[in-house]
């Protein structure tokens, strides 16, 4: 099958919106289909650059137009006068900037458009995976749809359109993402998605649930002989969401830990946010993503414990994170932060891990350092049915289905 994929994130953008599809590209051509990739030119490295390599040939990378950047968004500060200009910057867009978070993606549309439309009549493609968010560019598929023969399939990794940021919306804003929504839904042969919700709401739509997956190569590393320090040490990596109340209560925790052994919480978040954590503390350390997917897993691996640190605006689904499986894979205790959701009771029905809440905490404390010994927890959980080798032909079957209709 000759598929092309349209992903606006792809490696080498650093951020773990990239991961998914530079995972399923690598593995659906080992399984010999012919795979292309259309995605936006971004500056690396990327943790997951070496999946890709193989597929470099094929992947068309374009440099779209960016929106202006704000004084505090270009470059961090060196002198001591573009500090004070950054914070002020900063200050003035948080107290009186535009408030919505729309992505400007819809200024690479001509460009991915010509670029597919090329793509797909020269390699006579059969089937085209499209991928949001960013959503906005995704109306190139009611566009490509006129002029192939092709089957398309849209991929949401999360809700669209912005329902988590419809309080920050002007009306005009709501009624243009819902009727952009209407006119990608109804240009596409199928949907899929790593939530079960999304593929719910689109029930009209072929669709399927196709997780993010567990890469087993990317723990062939060589195991560490232990700790060379005393201190607890917890390790957490995604986006931070400056909104949440959640690293306050990991604070919290390290606090009231500390009273009975030395700990540490370090973070790793993509770079051009380290600087704008406004969130002071002695028990967390905040630092860029490593640029080798390995060296962050090792060092999960080495934790005493892994993080789970819920963003609010997915409390109501509590959907399972990118990186959820892998952080199973460490067979290190997951310390969940944020309200019950499916994610948090699968973790104690799996004896995975805690969940922490600001009333348990002295409670969770006794329990996780009384598990340094005993070690019941986590217990055993077979990943091997969330594995990319599995998933993948899930993911075949689905597309053979709908380019069969």
């Amino acid at each position: 099958m000759n598929i092309l994929v349209i992903s606006y994130y792809f490696p080498p953008y650093e951020g773990v919106a990239s991961r998914r599809w530079a995972k399923y590209t690598k593995y659906l051509t080992r399984i010999d289909h012919d795979v292309y990739v259309i995605c936006n030119d971004f500056i690396g490295p990327s943790p997951w650059d070496g999946d890709v390599e193989k597929l470099e040939e094929k992947v068309t990378r374009i440099k779209t137009i960016e929106n202006k950047k704000k004084r505090f968004q270009k470059s961090l500060p060196v002198e001591f006068v573009d500090k004070i200009m950054w914070k002020i910057s900063y200050l003035w867009d948080k107290s009186f900037g535009k408030k919505t978070t729309l992505d400007s993606s819809k200024n690479c549309i001509p460009s991915f458009y010509n670029a597919a439309k090329e793509i797909i009549h020269e390699k006579s493609i059969d089937i085209v995976i499209a991928s949001g968010g960013p959503y906005e560019y995704l109306a190139l598929l009611p566009m490509l749809k006129k002029v192939a023969n092709c089957k398309f399939v849209l991929d949401l990794r999360d809700p669209f359109p912005y329902e988590h940021n419809s309080d920050k919306l002007s009306k005009l804003e709501n009624d243009f993402q819902k009727q952009l929504e209407h006119e990608i839904i109804d240009s596409v042969d199928g949907v899929i998605s790593v939530y079960d919700t999304i593929i719910d709401k689109y029930n009209y739509k072929r669709g399927a649930v196709i997780s993010h997956a567990l890469d087993f190569e990317d723990f062939d590393f060589p195991k560490s002989n232990g700790k060379n320090s005393s201190a607890l040490k917890f390790v957490f990596g995604g986006h931070p969401y400056s909104d949440s109340q959640y690293f306050e209560l990991l604070n919290d925790f390290l606090g009231d830990i500390k009273e009975k052994r030395d700990a540490q919480a370090d973070c790793y978040i993509p770079s051009n946010l380290v600087s704008k954590i406004d969130f002071e503390s002695e028990n967390i350390n905040f630092y860029p993503y490593k640029s080798v997917v390995k060296d962050f897993l090792k060092e999960q691996c080495e934790a005493d414990g892994v993080l789970y640190i819920v963003r609010e605006k997915h409390e109501i689904d509590g959907n399972f994170t990118t990186k959820f499986y892998e952080l199973i894979m460490t067979r290190k205790p997951i310390l969940y932060f944020g309200p019950e959701t499916k994610v948090s009771r699968f973790i104690e029905d799996h004896r995975l891990g805690f969940v922490v809440s600001k009333d348990n905490i002295p409670h969770i404390i006794n329990e996780f350092l009384s598990n340094i010994e005993s070690k019941k927890i986590p217990e055993y959980f077979d990943l091997t049915p969330y594995s990319f080798e599995k998933e993948v032909l899930k993911l075949l079957d689905t597309l053979k289905d709908i380019h069969a209709e």
